[in-house]
Parts: structure tokens; sequence; C-alpha cells
């Protein structure tokens, strides 16, 4: 049986709707910048940043498509890299 998750679809969505992931031409952001920590913030620290990173870009429950609409996550599918230092 699966593990429920700490927190659900739209918790995460609810702490990520108002922040941006992507740079201008539709890649994420370098794991450098300080989005991530934002992110982890919002999050109460209780998703680390390689999880929320996956969780967008895999459209886990669709929370990247509710944040940024279909058209964008399907144009960055194949291009969802990310610059890890």
């Amino acid at each position: 049986m699966p593990r429920i998750p700490t927190n659900s679809p739209n918790e995460i969505y609810e702490a990520l709707k108002e922040l941006w992931f992507l740079d201008n031409i539709g890649k994420f952001l370098p794991w450098i910048d300080d989005i991530w920590q934002k992110t982890i913030n919002a999050m109460q620290n209780k998703i680390s940043k390689d999880y929320i990173y996956l969780y967008l870009s895999k459209n886990r429950n669709d929370v990247f498509n509710r944040i940024y609409g279909v058209n964008t996550c399907k144009s960055i599918k194949n291009e969802s890299s990310i610059d890890i230092e």
C-alpha cells in the first residue's frame, strides 16, 4: 500500500503558485538560483529542492500545469534540464 504524502498536491500548488521557476527561454532556473531556497521556505522545509524539482519537471499531480498552463509544460517537456553545481 502506498504511503500517504506529507503534503497534498493542493498544498504544494498553493505554496508554489506565486513563484517562477523558468527563465526567459522556458528552462528551469539554475540550481544556485534563490528561487529554490524560496521554494523550500514556502514549503516550510517539508520538501527538499531535489524533490520539488522532480515534482515540477515531471508535472506530478498536474501542479506544474496548474501554475504555468498546459502549453508551457508541453513546450519544455524535452528541455527540462537544470544545472546542478
